[in-house]
């Protein structure tokens, strides 16, 4: 019988221990406080941004990293599906982003559930309509970036 409650606590210890391992870092950007260079740059490929990407005032865009997830895929909040897939014949998938257009909830978290096991969840933050996620797997940290303009490139 003590082997048996060694046993639970060492499975028990464990498995708290890699649920607690994995933590967040979670940053905040606003247009407004960008140095003038950054501003130029950003205006450079809004317009087009926009067109490619319209969004609606009670959406959000998320900006999902192929480098970050690359063959994996991602269940977001249990409905949609993406696979982040390696194209060698349309020119790789270095800077390429998933762009997934989302209702705008504040009241409900975003859960994302990836094909290694990985989950995260994520408020939403008013007036931060863009948010961009990233997975480290050597420091075993998820990055969560806010932005109230769309970022192309995770700044991590």
């Amino acid at each position: 019988m003590r082997i048996n409650k060694n046993i639970f606590l060492t499975i028990s210890l464990l498995v708290v221990n890699l649920i607690s391992c994995q933590s967040k870092k979670v940053y905040t950007n606003n247009f407004d406080k960008l140095s003038i260079e950054k501003k130029q740059e950003v205006k450079t490929y809004l317009d087009e941004f926009n067109k490619t990407y319209p969004k609606k005032d009670n959406e959000i865009i998320l900006m999902l990293s192929y480098e970050c997830f690359l063959n994996k895929s991602v269940i977001i909040n249990k409905k949609i599906s993406k696979s982040f897939n390696e194209d060698k014949i349309h020119g790789g998938h270095l800077g390429k982003t998933a762009i997934i257009t989302l209702e705008k909830n504040l009241k409900r978290k975003i859960e994302l559930s990836f094909s290694d096991g990985k989950k995260v969840k994520f408020s939403l933050k008013d007036n931060y309509d863009y948010i961009s996620i990233c997975y480290s797997v050597p420091a075993n940290e998820w990055y969560i970036e806010y932005y109230d303009y769309p970022q192309l490139y995770f700044s991590e």
